[in-house]
């Protein structure tokens, strides 16, 4: 045999045998045939599942010194199994498979056989093929007998559905079927359409129209509507002044447009991936490209983690003498360079989100690199589906260095977008149509002049501009805690989003740490002529989060309360304050607040007694109970002789009565529930959207419900209490405000128990609403309070 035909043979016999891997299957034996073609035909068992035997052929010629399959390798089985197909292959750039009762495999092509196995029975022999006689890289567009392979799988799915067996489509399938559709073509031409001038007199209910669809804000528009000669000016168009007010502070990074945030985070090590979606992540060197100078960063930071470790276990190695001899050469290294991290953010703009791309921060531009690629739409359908979806598309990237090191933003297109503009360099262009498209293609790169120095941007100044929806990712360096732990979390970077939120361009969405939170505060208070009289402070471990109280005497007369009200706004701003309260009360009114109670009225009458001596800084609204009370009874003549409105709300299991409830309280700061044995519904909850302070009659989190005496003193305990918490979703299951105990003994019975509870729970109530009043209550992470 020649050895132009043994290499035809490795070659055939390797497609069948990376078909086969891919399928679970075992190599038994393989035969070739040679006549006008070669065949291969070989025979694979699988160790377990359904399949039990199988057979692949496949036949091929020469031509002009590669192989060329005449037709689709061949799967057979004689047994049905559920298929879950893969259609990937049919937009791949190799030829075509038709797959016949089989499970989902990964595509092979003749054109990546490096390597193939001998026509032995021994998979693990291998023989090196010359690229020279491999097929070019030039990689054939898909053809007709694509289409012919997508027409057999779906009968053939229709086939296996009418025998009952059940197919699922694997996502490699539906990004297979998006590479055959002609997506940048379509781009162009809607681009085109867009930029279609529209009579004038159409102008204003076209872009309505469009705004209505897509929940645009016209009212932003700094132009007339009528001055918009299409739709695609409509669509890139500026916005008034101080409609996007950027955050000042130069510690911060703000979001560079308007959309919603898909993943943030830090990058460990120099293979750390970003999560596309569960299951699908891409390396943020594949998004920026190999030559990107994030791989300088990574290294140096790799570097400089194993010089410290290095240097640390030197020293200790010499620890009997590091107290008095400690050498400044082994110190100087670990302490010549801050610790930075590499961190990113995605963004996603919707059709009808503010589509012109800012500045994050102030920061040198040294280099513009543009990959030409596909344009798969970007929405979290198409996350979910096609894998590297980022790294696959076309994308202009904008790399440089900030205060704290590496920056770079990538502009990802999308279907749809007719081209991506950038402002530092208008003549490039996006989305040009070619014939052929090449992954493989290097990317165009310009490096802006000066060198070193390039283009400098400010904070919030335009970059570019997309001509539709699209996504923007940000890759940057920042500061990290000295002391961190592997494990620890905690940074001196920190962002001040979450995951699914809408942001608006010029708005915070991280900052680095700073010192001196007090002494602004104190400064910004002295300033005024105002004295502080205490302050609390409360710094959780290992968390880079700062809770405070202050309390001080001022003269409004030097210091008007609406002033005030700036000076501690724009504090709170600098310092990216979650939430901020000043409150003043000998001018402020004091907080409205409504009553809820049930029978049990222990409660209630305590809370009205400390109102009406002035002991509970509220004003009560109203007092809704679900039951009904005589007009003689105390608690009704109270509230008569105080003008308090009494609601009497029947409950029964299927009508709550919360919408007649929510009516009633819209004009208070919360509510307080006094022993009312309702559950408030997650409805009612998100529709009040305001504190809820209740008294449980238990000890949480023990003896949760609506019997906890009776839990207690089956239970035998030696301590009783009461619990004051905010209301949750869950029952009984909030953030505690206020606890309260007291002794029981063996010889107590369960009505000294609820005699002890009753008289606890009008102490805790009432306790924890003279501390919310006096801003002493913080929630603290997701069901903890800081209590000043």
């Amino acid at each position: 045999m020649t050895k132009e035909a043994q290499a035809i043979q490795q070659i055939a016999a390797s497609q069948a045998n990376q078909t086969a891997t891919s399928r679970d299957l075992h190599k038994q034996t393989t035969k070739f045939i040679k006549g006008p073609s070669v065949t291969v035909e070989g025979v694979y068992r699988r160790k377990g599942g359904l399949l039990a035997e199988a057979t692949i052929r496949m036949q091929g010629r020469m031509q002009g010194g590669r192989f060329i399959p005449s037709r689709p390798p061949k799967y057979y089985t004689n047994q049905k199994v559920n298929a879950n197909i893969n259609y990937s292959h049919i937009a791949s750039n190799a030829p075509s498979t038709v797959i016949q009762d089989a499970p989902s495999y990964a595509p092979s092509s003749v054109t990546q056989a490096a390597t193939a196995h001998t026509p032995s029975s021994d998979p693990s022999t291998k023989t090196k093929i010359p690229s020279r006689k491999l097929a070019s890289s030039t990689q054939p567009l898909p053809t007709a007998s694509h289409l012919i392979a997508l027409i057999t799988a779906i009968i053939k799915v229709e086939d296996m559905k009418e025998k009952g067996i059940e197919v699922e489509f694997a996502p490699d399938a539906k990004a297979a079927f998006l590479r055959l559709l002609p997506l940048r073509s379509v781009s162009r031409f809607w681009g085109f359409l867009m930029s279609l001038e529209i009579p004038v007199l159409l102008r204003p209910s076209v872009y309505k129209a469009w705004a209505r669809a897509f929940h645009s804000n016209l009212e932003e528009a700094s132009l007339p509507l009528e001055n918009y000669a299409s739709l695609q000016e409509f669509f890139i168009r500026s916005l008034k002044e101080g409609s996007r007010p950027v955050d000042p502070d130069p510690n911060c990074l703000v979001s560079p447009v308007d959309g919603t945030v898909l993943r943030y985070g830090e990058l460990r090590g120099p293979r750390a991936m970003i999560e596309q979606v569960k299951g699908f992540s891409y390396s943020a060197s594949s998004l920026l490209g190999v030559n990107s100078s994030l791989h300088e960063v990574v290294n140096e930071d790799a570097q400089e983690d194993c010089s410290e470790q290095s240097i640390t276990e030197e020293l200790a190695k010499r620890s009997w003498w590091r107290i008095s001899l400690a050498s400044p050469k082994l110190q100087n290294p670990i302490s010549s360079r801050p610790k930075k991290g590499v961190f990113y953010c995605v963004l996603y703009l919707n059709p009808g989100d503010y589509h012109r791309v800012h500045s994050p921060t102030d920061w040198n531009v040294f280099r513009r690199r543009h990959f030409s690629g596909r344009l798969f739409p970007v929405n979290e359908r198409a996350t979910r589906t096609i894998r590297n979806l980022y790294v696959e598309n076309e994308r202009v990237i904008l790399e440089g260095r900030w205060g704290e090191g590496f920056m770079a933003i990538a502009a990802v297109g999308s279907t749809n977008v007719g081209s991506i503009k950038v402002f530092t360099e208008p003549e490039l262009r996006t989305n040009r149509p070619k014939w052929r498209l090449l992954s493989s293609d290097p990317p165009n790169e310009k490096i802006y002049e000066p060198e070193g120095i390039g283009i400098m941007l400010k904070k919030g100044d335009e970059v570019a501009v997309f001509n539709m929806g699209s996504t923007v990712v940000l890759v940057f360096e920042a500061p990290i805690s000295e002391s961190r732990g592997e494990n620890d979390p905690a940074s001196e970077f920190k962002f001040c989003i979450r995951y699914g939120e809408r942001v608006r361009m010029g708005q915070a969405i991280g900052r680095r740490d700073v010192v001196g939170i007090m002494a602004k505060l104190s400064e910004c208070i002295a300033q005024r002529g105002a004295n502080l009289h205490s302050v609390d402070v409360f710094v959780p471990e290992n968390k880079h989060v700062f809770y405070s109280r202050s309390e001080f005497a001022f003269d409004p007369a030097y210091w008007p309360r609406n002033m005030m009200d700036s000076d501690f706004t724009n504090l709170s701003r600098f310092f990216n304050a979650e939430k901020s309260i000043v409150r003043v009360p000998d001018l402020d009114p004091k907080y409205k607040i409504a009553v809820l109670a049930s029978k049990q009225d222990h409660c209630l009458v305590d809370l009205l007694h400390r109102w009406q001596e002035g002991r509970l800084p509220v004003d009560i609204n109203c007092v809704i109970s679900n039951h009904d009370r005589i007009p003689n009874t105390h608690v009704m003549r109270f509230l008569e002789r105080h003008g308090i409105p009494y609601h009497y709300l029947p409950t029964t299991a299927r009508n709550k009565r919360e919408e007649e409830i929510l009516d009633l309280v819209e004009d208070t700061d919360f509510l307080v529930l006094a022993r009312y044995m309702q559950v408030l519904s997650k409805g009612f909850l998100e529709s009040y959207g305001k504190d809820i302070i209740n008294i449980h009659h238990g000890l949480l989190p023990s003896f949760k419900g609506g019997n906890p005496s009776r839990q207690a003193y089956d239970a035998g305990v030696k301590l009783i209490g009461a619990t004051t918490h905010f209301v949750t979703e869950e029952l009984d299951a909030g953030p505690i405000i206020e606890q309260m105990v007291e002794r029981v003994s063996h010889r107590d019975t369960l009505r000294s128990f609820v005699q002890k509870s009753e008289s606890l729970e009008k102490q805790c109530l009432s306790k924890a609403i003279k501390s919310y009043c006096e801003l002493r209550v913080l929630c603290y992470e997701s069901n903890k309070t800081v209590v000043f």
